[in-house]
């Protein structure tokens, strides 16, 4: 056996899988940013037809127990051919209700006056969102962006 093929099995026994899973947890932060983050401020700053029932569904999903969704999200990707692949144990993840629902409480506690005094500064909706809301709630991202049940 030569040394390529010992670094080649240490790398499958320790680092292979470790490197798997931080690109699975990287991928889950990095879309749950993009897509909860958004919603709770939508669901906090907005005025939009349905609202009222779109945060009903997000609170819905939160009553509802995991172990309910296992056997048909399975079932969909199965249907999808994306059994033996990455996206199983990233998809599922890239939103929590929990989350919308802690971020948004916490989007309805910021004053009005700052997000007006940004606008007033030119700062798009996106830049309002994650360079003046997003870092007011750093600790609760703490709590609700690392979400994998």
């Amino acid at each position: 056996m030569n040394l390529k093929q010992k670094l080649s099995r240490k790398l499958k026994k320790t680092g292979g899988f470790t490197l798997i899973e931080m690109l699975i947890v990287v991928a889950i932060i990095a879309i749950q940013l993009v897509v909860m983050v958004p919603a709770a401020y939508a669901f906090a700053r907005y005025e939009f037809r349905f609202k009222k029932l779109c945060f009903g569904l997000v609170l819905i999903a939160l009553m509802m127990p995991t172990q309910i969704t296992f056997l048909p999200v399975y079932l969909m990707f199965s249907d999808l051919d994306l059994i033996n692949t990455l996206w199983p144990q990233i998809l599922p993840f890239m939103t929590d209700a929990f989350s919308i629902f802690l971020l948004r409480q916490y989007f309805m506690q910021v004053p009005d006056e700052l997000v007006e005094a940004a606008r007033l500064d030119n700062a798009s909706e996106a830049k309002i969102i994650f360079r003046l809301m997003l870092p007011m709630a750093v600790s609760y991202t703490h709590l609700t962006l690392p979400t994998i049940r």
